[in-house]
């Protein structure tokens, strides 16, 4: 599980994809994850507003009370992506990859 901004920002020096990772309450406040490998994370009570996640592979994340208002997912891999009561105002979609996915209103 990443619990932090600062532990998240050091996995993605390394590289790595962390496929399967859950991230709990992180404020990702307008960092700078483009490219970033997470396919099937758990997104739960994240707030990632004007975060940038272009060409980030997000496919079979979940994303669960999440605040991902003006993220850039330009050009992301979100195939089979669940936002479930997730806010997506203003976010840059474009050429994003979004097959299958599942968007759940709040409640």
């Amino acid at each position: 599980m990443i619990g932090s901004r600062d532990q998240l920002l050091r996995l993605m020096e390394s590289g790595a994809c962390f496929e399967g990772e859950i991230l709990v309450d992180l404020d990702l406040e307008g960092v700078e994850l483009s490219g970033i490998a997470l396919p099937r994370s758990i997104w739960r009570r994240c707030r990632a507003r004007g975060a940038r996640l272009a060409g980030a592979l997000l496919q079979g994340a979940r994303f669960e009370d999440c605040d991902l208002g003006t993220v850039d997912l330009e050009g992301a891999l979100l195939v089979e992506a669940r936002f479930e009561r997730t806010s997506l105002e203003e976010a840059q979609l474009a050429h994003r990859r979004c097959v299958a996915g599942v968007f759940e209103e709040r409640a």
